[in-house]
């Protein structure tokens, strides 16, 4: 029976043990690769037990095999107009996503994200092959209850699930080691309170301390997880106010350079310090995080960290089909570094009577 099952795993590309699971009638292999194991099976004389058979034309399993359709959760907002829109930074996650689909032949299909509790209703029912969420960051952190499908996550840790992410921690010391290199020995932090701004944030801090520089403590500074724009612009404000206008009070440091958590809040700031008749790079170097810019918003240059997002698109449902292929294998998780983007909004710091 052994060498049996080993010649037909041979034979379908497979693994062994996804053979005898199949055989055995247990779950965990997909509804298309089970059905080809028993055919085969069939074919080639093996005997096969009567659980397998059960499992093949009756199991859960069974309703998802013909399906070749993957749910995409996507964290939609409500435009000016009423409708739903989707940030240009998911969007291109969907577009790369999409691309992939359509070379794997597989449709994907787009559900809200709208709830922390529960799965949409073709995931819950095991009707799509697999799940992709983009979790959205302005919500609870927290995942539904286990999916009953495969599923890939993007960005945030789920114990049950395959992820995939980005370097934060390296992508945040790219930046800062660019703005040490520019002479910058004080930097101010503007951020949202996440598990990926931590790791921003300390990467920033770590090339920095590396040059003699720092983010002090009190130049840190937090927007609330479900901030609007008022919000952002509100810290933006005590920004300017107690690191330009008032440094004094950070005893007597000057900070020459802000580092952002995306680029979406960098506009609000980059907005703000114009207002204030403050000049960029010339009096206030600014750096982004992400390359995704809010809609309608003309390209001003903005040093940040490209980060591959239609890339992240693709790997997700490379990865989930790849999970499908091989249900045994470890959890994976998959990282994928950004790259520097040297703009116009990073000058280098005349250090010659600039307090450190």
């Amino acid at each position: 029976m052994r060498k049996s099952q080993r010649y037909l795993a041979n034979l379908l590309n497979v693994s062994p043990m996804t053979v005898s699971r199949v055989l055995r009638g247990k779950e965990g292999v997909s509804g298309e690769i089970r059905e080809r194991i028993i055919n085969a099976a069939r074919q080639h004389g093996l005997a096969i037990p009567q659980a397998g058979i059960r499992m093949a034309e009756s199991g859960p399993d069974r309703r998802r095999m013909p399906a070749q359709v993957l749910c995409l959760m996507v964290p939609f907002s409500i435009s000016p107009q009423g409708g739903l829109s989707l940030l240009p930074f998911f969007g291109r996650i969907v577009k790369g996503a999409l691309e992939m689909g359509r070379e794997l032949r597989k449709e994907v299909l787009l559900c809200e994200d709208s709830s922390a509790t529960a799965w949409p209703l073709p995931v819950a029912r095991s009707q799509v092959d697999g799940v992709i969420r983009m979790h959205p960051m302005l919500r609870s952190f927290d995942s539904p209850a286990r999916s009953p499908v495969p599923a890939v996550m993007l960005f945030f840790e789920d114990n049950e699930a395959e992820l995939v992410g980005i370097n934060d921690f390296g992508g945040g010391r790219l930046l800062g080691g660019y703005l040490a290199k520019q002479g910058h020995r004080c930097v101010a932090f503007i951020g949202r309170k996440s598990p990926l701004c931590t790791e921003r944030l300390a990467g920033w801090r770590s090339a920095l301390e590396e040059a003699g520089g720092r983010i002090p403590d009190e130049m840190v500074f937090f927007i609330p997880a479900r901030a609007d724009l008022a919000a952002i612009r509100t810290v933006a404000e005590t920004f300017v106010e107690r690191c330009i206008r008032a440094p004094s009070g950070n005893g007597g440091a000057r900070c020459t350079a802000c580092a952002v958590y995306n680029d979406v809040i960098a506009v609000t700031v980059r907005d703000v310090l114009l207002e204030h008749g403050v000049r960029i790079p010339e009096e206030m170097s600014l750096v982004g995080f992400d390359g995704a810019l809010p809609e309608g918003c003309p390209d001003f240059g903005l040093t940040t960290a490209l980060v591959p997002l239609e890339e992240i698109g693709r790997e997700a449902v490379r990865l989930l089909y790849w999970r499908l292929e091989t249900p045994e294998a470890p959890r994976r998780r998959l990282t994928l570094d950004v790259q520097l983007r040297e703009g116009a909004t990073v000058a280098p710091v005349n250090m010659k009577g600039v307090p450190s």
